[in-house]
């Protein structure tokens, strides 16, 4: 009997809310932006010199030019947004997946390091909307259009959504080949191997697209200029 009053009772009980993951952080203003940077540009020098004494880095290819732009390389180890960052001078805001944002005692630090939160699975706009607003504030994001890591350290195929954002904040797209981190910290891997060599080779800037026509023509030009720039990484993957 109670446990026929308990089956009632739960039926009748108002339906449960989802749990409300935390809302990203919004971009800051210029003048937190400005110490923020400063933060950055001391915690980058000091981060340079350890990893430099644990894995050696090295570029090629021509810088990142100035104002907006994507950086859109391969993505097979969670070590590549340092060893991108490694690379750049540029601060690079990386556009990350929202349940590593989330936790509060690493939140600063991706905060610190630009960081936009994507929530798994579709319907991003809050995502997409933030960084549309950094572009149009010059800066310089990295996006893994793979979507997630490779587990065998090939390529994927590239989604769509980077060319959305390209089209969206008319910004030209850098393709970028990350050489060595599958073989340095693969996906299974629980720790690194040390002393090894990595090769980060930037490609040529690729215009923004333009898209004019119905929805139609605008979502085949979106997969068309996604898999230009696959093509784009896999022809610096083998140079």
């Amino acid at each position: 009997m109670l446990q026929m009053e308990t089956k009632e009772e739960s039926a009748n009980a108002p339906p449960r809310k989802p749990a409300k993951t935390r809302p990203p952080a919004k971009l800051v203003g210029p003048t937190a932006g400005l110490l923020l940077g400063i933060v950055f540009r001391i915690l980058y020098f000091i981060l340079q010199i350890v990893l430099r004494a644990l894995i050696f880095v090295k570029r090629e290819g021509p810088s990142l030019p100035r104002g907006p732009v994507i950086v859109a390389p391969n993505h097979c180890s969670f070590m590549d947004p340092v060893v991108m960052q490694m690379s750049a001078w540029r601060q690079l805001s990386s556009m990350m997946t929202e349940i590593y944002y989330n936790p509060l005692w690493c939140r600063w630090f991706f905060q610190l390091f630009r960081s936009i939160p994507v929530k798994e699975g579709r319907g991003n706009r809050e995502a997409l909307s933030n960084a549309i607003d950094a572009l149009r504030r010059g800066w310089a994001i990295c996006i893994y259009p793979e979507g997630s890591i490779a587990l065998d350290g090939n390529l994927q195929k590239f989604q769509p959504g980077i060319a959305a954002l390209a089209a969206a904040a008319h910004a030209p797209v850098v393709p970028v080949a990350i050489l060595g981190t599958f073989e340095t910290f693969p996906k299974h891997s629980r720790f690194p191997k040390l002393w090894r060599r990595i090769k980060i080779r930037y490609g040529e800037p690729i215009p923004p697209p333009d898209f004019n026509g119905d929805d139609s023509t605008r979502r085949e030009g979106l997969r068309s200029y996604a898999l230009r720039i696959q093509a784009a990484v896999e022809k610096l993957q083998k140079e």
